[in-house]
């Protein structure tokens, strides 16, 4: 399970930091913030493949913390997306 998270992770830290170019048009807090959650995404990944995880029997309290941190990185991003992008003007949506 903890290998399975590692490669979403790295699928989503890999896909932010390719929108950083893209993004650069904008204001700076967009790539910004795309550049911060790639990384910490991909760092997320390699510590969840490096040790063990929080899924792993026996993960220490540093690594099931780490692992909750990287999960509610991903899901403090997912939320700020679906929040923040229908307030955005239809001009930025491509409409």
């Amino acid at each position: 399970m903890g290998i399975l998270l590692a490669g979403l992770l790295a699928g989503a830290g890999i896909i932010h930091l390719v929108m950083v170019p893209a993004h650069l048009g904008d204001s700076w807090l967009d790539p910004f913030a795309f550049a911060v959650v790639g990384w910490l995404q991909l760092g997320a990944a390699l510590a969840l493949v490096l040790g063990r995880g929080y899924f792993d029997k026996g993960a220490s309290l540093g690594q099931r913390a780490a692992t909750e941190a990287s999960l509610r990185t991903t899901a403090d991003a997912l939320t700020a997306f679906a929040v923040l992008r229908p307030l955005a003007d239809s001009d930025d949506l491509g409409m």
